[in-house]
């Protein structure tokens, strides 16, 4: 009976994300039309699916926990928190992205609910972690809305990162890009995306006479970023710096030439890391090939493959899979959970949902009339998506596996304090067009 649940359950699951789909092509074409009021409709009926989703999901954990004190609190905390979460961003957001927060919320309960069923310690800390990286979004928002001096802090920004890069000192998976002091662990390198995408943005905003010296002056710190990155064997973070660097050169410029060549560069640099660097060797080797040494090289890319093939189109159920036989499963390998127990359908919704949070901010930035906005925010969600497509690439072995986090679902405090920033500072952006409007149209008068 208990069984016979769990897999209507996932049907119910996949129709809803189904749903999600739908109303997120609706709102994206209303908001090209400037029909906000439907949008909004649009977002209260999201808001429904949503608190129907998560309770269908947490009832088979609460039953998979005997109905324990700790995940009916994680039930109750949870829902409380997306209420009012939401409640804010309607009522003191009044030019808010309603669609990026409710997609955002959309793969936090994914992530709340697979959390819980891997690991209810790790779920709970998740929520908490959650819990502050909405008020840090709220506050960054706020702040980056009232302060006119963000562009000037690109310098300062980019030292701040060389020093933390530096400051590692611990080695977990194989990188050591990790910084502990006392009891407390972070990630360097995700806060370094920040500063980094603020860099370049105030690089090319304060000095645009002379684009190529620019260029090659940003050029020579993301050089030391990326060296650093290497050395530490955090191989993805060295490749987002780069991607992102070689993009917004092209955003910043409009040549064509940067996108070739970058091109053409990163083959090289593949092919002498490949040389060079035994881990990259067995990355690509366990990409290429996972069959030739299952048990070892192969063994983690192996696994996903064989948990995401046992899903099929609405999962093998909640609570009814393996997913655990995967390695690093709540953080690099999260995805496969996703697919493993709650089917392809909802794993092609996620990755819709990335698509559709890469296209609202887009689809804003384009509307701001300052350029450092407009470079800040591009590289913004450039990071997002890039990560977003290197984490589920390589766990399904369209490229080789660089060990990123999925932003919004996997856990892990320097993976979700970072993506909250981002997401605070595309409504601080937001909500500075007005601002920049009333600015430009001034200036054009004054000319």
């Amino acid at each position: 009976m208990l069984e016979t649940y769990i897999r209507v359950v996932g049907v119910l699951m996949s129709l809803i994300s189904l749903g999600f789909i739908v109303i997120w092509s609706m709102q994206y074409s209303c908001l090209r039309k400037k029909d906000h009021h439907k949008v909004f409709r649009l977002h209260r009926l999201q808001v429904v699916y949503l608190m129907l989703a998560y309770m269908l999901l947490f009832t088979i954990l609460m039953n998979t926990y005997g109905f324990s004190k700790g995940i009916l609190m994680l039930f109750v905390g949870e829902i409380a928190l997306l209420f009012l979460t939401d409640w804010i961003i309607e009522h003191l957001f009044t030019t808010s992205l309603l669609p990026l927060w409710s997609i955002s919320q959309y793969l936090l309960i994914i992530s709340f609910v697979v959390l819980a069923r891997l690991n209810l310690d790790l779920g709970i800390k998740q929520f908490y972690m959650v819990s502050g990286a909405y008020l840090l979004a709220f506050i960054t928002a706020f702040i980056y809305h009232k302060l006119d001096f963000v562009k000037y802090l690109g310098i300062p920004g980019i030292i701040v990162a060389v020093g933390l890069l530096l400051m590692t000192n611990t080695t977990i998976n194989g990188a050591n890009n990790w910084l502990v002091i006392g009891g407390f662990s972070f990630q360097p390198s995700e806060f370094v995306k920040i500063l980094y995408i603020l860099f370049l943005a105030s690089m090319f905003v304060l000095f645009p006479k002379n684009k190529q010296r620019t260029i090659l002056i940003a050029g020579i710190f993301v050089m030391a970023l990326t060296f650093i990155q290497v050395f530490q064997k955090d191989l993805g973070s060295a490749l987002i710096y780069y991607v992102i660097f070689i993009l917004m050169c092209y955003v910043y410029t409009t040549n064509r030439i940067y996108i070739i060549g970058g091109g053409v560069v990163t083959l090289v640099a593949g092919y002498l890391a490949w040389l060079e660097f035994s881990h990259v060797r067995v990355r690509i080797e366990a990409w290429l090939n996972p069959w030739a040494d299952i048990d070892y090289k192969g063994y983690q890319i192996a696994q996903s493959l064989f948990a995401i093939g046992n899903g099929g189109l609405t999962g093998a159920g909640l609570t009814l899979g393996t997913p655990n036989k995967v390695p690093v499963v709540t953080t690099d390998f999260i995805y496969s959970a996703i697919v493993e127990e709650l089917g392809l359908i909802v794993g092609m919704a996620v990755i819709v949902a990335v698509a559709f949070i890469f296209l609202f901010a887009i689809q804003m930035i384009e509307k701001t009339h300052s350029d450092f906005d407009f470079l800040l925010g591009s590289g913004l969600v450039m990071v997002y998506g890039f990560q977003s497509f290197l984490i589920i690439g390589g766990v399904t072995r369209t490229v080789p596996l660089t060990g990123v986090t999925l932003p919004f679902v996997s856990y892990g405090g320097s993976s979700i304090f970072t993506t909250f920033i981002l997401l605070g500072l595309l409504q601080g952006i937001k909500l500075s067009i007005k601002k920049h409007k009333v600015r430009h149209k001034n200036s054009e008068r004054v000319s």
